[in-house]
């Protein structure tokens, strides 16, 4: 299928699959001029000499810091299976990327093991690569120019070329390059980054049984789990558990004073103090808590609290990486309703097609499907949110009409007013990854009036038009949803827009995003309680 026609990104994609058929190691320089012939909006001078600072800290925050000292990057699907061919890996380091959650093995040399939960990881990840391949190989010929000699003694003047170099501050440096900065600054002034990718993928099946299997660990930590009543929610591991739990209420004034205390914070707890009914950002400083240096205390305290409350944690990394809680809300004090939110942070790409698939196989009445995540907008704000009434999903070639549950006022009473805006009746489309799209294909959703752009919701959509008709789901056709008898709710909070001089991916939301995020969160656990009380009438 032609992603709207658009010729470059079709022909990067097919040669992608067409060099990774092989099982041999192969060059990513192959694909360096495919790529750069896509002229992807995320890379903006992917095919000239200027070094792009904004795509190079993307790019390298995707990836884990030891990738600058890796020149063999091999693709698999799980441990079993790369064991199962003879590639031992058993002994690796697991590693992980500071920005997506895909989980890798390092073998403390040369080389990398990517885990690849469905295709939409080949189009994540390769991309990816070759713009760090691209970048890093310039940042060299820089560093080279201003020391010919050799990189600096002392670390604080490596920072200091560094800085000069990429003109990214000490700070984005350091999060870039890791806890072992000196290595990997030696391995770009060294010449930068060379990939080879070994594509060792089993098959679709396989796809299959790692679901199956993470499946069964839910499933044997919550026995009955697939005879209660469940809400599946697609979020993040916070949001529904602060929402619900209220340890951060309990733990304010420790918050508030590690808050105190760190420079970067000090104006969100005034913020907060100013207004505490914007729990959002209590909640958001509770998260930069447990993940400090002092965190791990406050970490053990909120875990204990919430398996007192029935909530529970399960990540089983030897399949799918995909964080999963189980919150029963017959333990929750204030709610005690007799059903279980299955909550999940959200996949990337065609996985969640395998996820919702899996439950839908195993739980006997599943209820409401709602999925909250991120997405660039061709016209809204960072932080403001949409609501899809329509997806046109480029994985698969369908266009989903269906009747959203959230609205704009389930979800406005909940933000600051004259802050952010919330706009439904929104036509989204999923594409196939971050760098697949350039301005032409943007310019050509525009046009079409699509303003919503993520990589989920098509997946999710295909897997619930198997929930409610007797069929796999068909492809290049124009599907319209029922909604009766499972709720479907999906709102998006707004990252970046890719047409505008906004600050892009590169950027974190931080608290431009907290107040959407729980916005979205509290108008869907307020359809999940109303769902269970309409049910307990009828």
């Amino acid at each position: 299928m032609q992603v709207l026609g658009n010729a470059r990104i079709d022909k990067f994609v097919k040669l992608s699959y067409m060099v990774l058929r092989s099982t041999a190691k192969v060059s990513l320089s192959r694909l360096e001029e495919a790529y750069k012939a896509m002229s992807p909006c995320m890379h903006e001078h992917a095919d000239d000499d200027v070094f792009d600072p904004e795509a190079f800290s993307y790019a390298s925050l995707r990836l884990p810091s030891c990738i600058f000292r890796c020149s063999n990057i091999i693709l698999g699907q799980s441990v079993s299976y790369l064991e199962e061919i003879g590639v031992s890996v058993s002994k690796w380091t697991e590693v992980f990327a500071k920005a997506r959650r895909r989980r890798y093995l390092f073998n403390g040399s040369d080389t990398a093991a990517a885990f690849i939960s469905s295709k939409s990881d080949i189009d994540d990840v390769i991309p990816t690569l070759i713009c760090l391949q691209i970048e890093s190989r310039k940042l060299s010929s820089k560093l080279h120019m201003l020391s010919p000699e050799g990189l600096p003694e002392s670390n604080e003047n490596l920072v200091s070329l560094l800085s000069s170099a990429s003109s990214l501050n000490p700070q984005s440096l350091m999060a870039i390059l890791g806890p072992d900065f000196r290595k990997n600054a030696e391995a770009i002034y060294q010449g930068g980054c060379s990939f080879t990718v070994q594509n060792l993928e089993a098959n679709y099946s396989r796809y299959m049984r790692e679901t199956s299997q993470w499946w069964e660990r839910i499933r044997q930590s919550y026995p009955d789990i697939e005879t209660r009543d469940i809400y599946f929610v697609s979020s993040n591991t916070h949001s529904l558990i602060n929402a619900l739990s209220h340890f951060a209420e309990r733990e304010e004034k420790r918050i508030l004073e590690f808050a105190d205390n760190d420079e970067g914070l000090i104006e969100a707890a005034e913020k907060y103090r100013k207004n505490p009914l914007r729990k959002s950002i209590l909640y958001y400083l509770l998260m930069k808590y447990e993940n400090s240096s002092y965190g791990e205390e406050m970490k053990r305290k909120r875990l204990e609290y919430e398996e007192k409350l029935g909530i529970m944690r399960i990540r089983d990394s030897r399949y799918l990486d995909i964080p999963t809680q189980i919150i029963d809300l017959k333990k929750i004090p204030d709610v005690a309703k007799d059903a279980i939110i299955l909550n999940i942070d959200y996949p990337l790409g065609r996985t969640a097609y395998f996820v919702l698939s899996k439950i839908a196989e195993h739980v006997d009445k599943l209820r409401g499907v709602y999925v909250i995540g991120k997405a660039a907008s061709l016209f809204a704000e960072r932080g403001d949110v949409l609501i899809p009434s329509s997806v046109t999903d480029l994985n698969n070639g369908n266009h989903y009409y269906f009747s959203n549950a959230l609205k704009a006022s389930d979800i406005s009473k909940y933000l600051i007013a004259n802050e952010r805006n919330v706009y439904d009746n929104q036509k989204a489309v999923t594409v196939l990854g971050t760098f697949l799209q350039n301005k032409k294909l943007l310019n050509s959703l525009l046009s079409s009036g699509i303003t919503d752009i993520e990589m989920e919701f098509g997946p999710y959509l295909s897997a619930y038009y198997e929930l409610v008709f007797p069929k796999r789901y068909p492809e290049d056709d124009v599907i319209t949803l029922p909604s009766e008898s499972i709720d479907l709710g999906i709102a998006h909070y707004v990252s970046d827009n890719p047409l505008s001089d906004s600050p892009g991916l590169s950027h974190a939301l931080a608290l431009e995003g907290v107040d959407a995020t729980y916005a979205v969160t509290y108008a869907v656990l307020d359809r999940i309680l109303s769902d269970i009380k309409k049910r307990r009438k009828a």
